[in-house]
């Protein structure tokens, strides 16, 4: 406003509301009304908060579909050796197995090629073409069968699984074999991270955020938390803190999610621990009068 006070003229500014997390598009000129004599401004403000949003989305769509493409094409290269180097471990465990010099030998090597093959397989993962069964279904069983399938490594961690998942949640449209990936990994990091004796608690809901019906779920551990300068960098390809990770995980789990609009936000509990956010955009009502939950989780 002062800016037109001294120029008389016109100015556009973009202005971004932290506590909603909503944009807008400002736009105000100076204008001089002969009739009245007195000196107006006009504001019109438009909000862009969705079109920033697709625009991001396009970019970062642009960006992982080149990066998929290239690690889909080295974990293709990787495998053929992999495989030839596992057949040839298997062959000197049958031929000299009985040798016990050699057996710390043999079980590094079969420990790295298993840390190879988990990688291969993160990488095909993380190139997978974006297709999939689309279903309209309920979030709960699938998040459900992600705990079940991490039942036994949290029992090896002495780390206890917890969850609220209640049965009228309202439907979302997703890819239930995708979307039981993203839940599973973020499960199992948190139980990776917990010390023993911890609790992970899984939680779901339904709530409405900037204007929008989303279906929330939050995973909280028992973890030491993020640390603040470690969080601008979890999304990105190969970054982890974690022995043995392969620092795709939640790259992958980020990916995912962009197909499904939906969003993941990461902080640390008041309480103490991490806190994953996950963010699915609920189905209309009309939608879901004429669906049926299922899941379709292979």
């Amino acid at each position: 406003m002062e800016e037109l006070r001294a120029t008389h003229g016109s100015a556009s500014r973009q202005v971004h509301d932290a506590e909603s997390g909503r944009t807008w598009e400002l736009a105000a000129a100076w204008v001089d009304e002969q009739a009245s004599g007195e000196p107006r401004i006009i504001l019109v403000a438009t909000e862009v908060t969705r079109l920033l949003e697709l625009q991001a989305h396009v970019r970062r769509s642009e960006t992982m579909a080149a990066m998929g493409a290239i690690v889909a094409g080295v974990a293709h290269e990787v495998r053929n050796p992999l495989f030839s180097i596992s057949a040839v471990v298997d062959a000197v465990e049958a031929t000299y197995g009985t040798q016990p010099e050699l057996q710390p030998y043999l079980d590094v090597l079969r420990g790295e090629v298993r840390r190879l093959t988990h990688l291969t397989q993160e990488l095909f993962e993380y190139g997978r073409p974006t297709r999939g069964e689309w279903t309209d279904g309920a979030v709960g069983p699938v998040v459900a069968e992600a705990l079940s399938a991490c039942e036994l490594p949290g029992d090896k961690a002495s780390v206890k699984l917890t969850r609220a998942l209640p049965d009228a949640l309202p439907l979302v449209r997703m890819d239930a074999r995708r979307l039981f990936h993203v839940f599973r990994n973020v499960v199992e990091n948190a139980v990776q991270y917990s010390p023993p004796g911890a609790t992970v608690h899984v939680t779901a809901e339904a709530v409405e955020e900037a204007g929008r019906a989303w279906v929330r779920c939050t995973v909280h551990d028992g973890g030491p938390g993020f640390k603040s300068e470690d969080l601008p960098h979890v999304f990105e390809p190969f970054f982890s803190k974690r022995r043995g990770g392969t620092g795709l995980g939640l790259s992958i789990v980020q990916r995912i999610l962009e197909e499904h609009q939906g969003r993941i936000r990461l902080s640390n509990h008041p309480q103490g621990g991490a806190e994953v956010t996950i963010l699915l955009p609920a189905l209309p009502p009309a939608v879901i009068a004429g669906a049926l939950p299922k899941s379709q989780v292979s």
